[in-house]
């Protein structure tokens, strides 16, 4: 019976404080998509490997999301991948990777 009660006040006084601090004040702040920069940075990597690695398709996909912000822009740099990518040897890419950059 001792252990009934026990298991009883310990629930309700759970029940009645609670087990948390309350709500959180924390804040959740929207994520404003830098399509530029991540596409200047995915091209820097490019720029400093002379490798078009598995990342392109990713690139690629930020660089139409950036058509609905800049489509002249994201036209150009669209052009230019595939260009980029026809491209052999590995300072050739490098340096075609820093002339995209130059248009962002």
């Amino acid at each position: 019976m001792r252990l009934f009660i026990s298991v009883l006040a310990v629930s309700l006084a759970i029940g009645v404080t609670g087990c948390s601090d309350g709500p959180s004040n924390e804040t959740v702040q929207k994520v404003d998509n830098d399509f530029l920069g991540t596409i200047k940075k995915d091209l820097e990597a490019i720029a400093e490997s002379g490798r078009v690695g598995s990342g392109y398709s990713v690139l690629v996909s930020n660089v139409t999301a950036l058509a609905k912000k800049d489509p002249d822009k994201a036209e150009a740099i669209k052009k230019a991948l595939t260009e980029m990518l026809a491209i052999k040897g590995v300072p050739k890419i490098k340096e075609k990777a820093k002339e995209i950059i130059k248009m962002l």
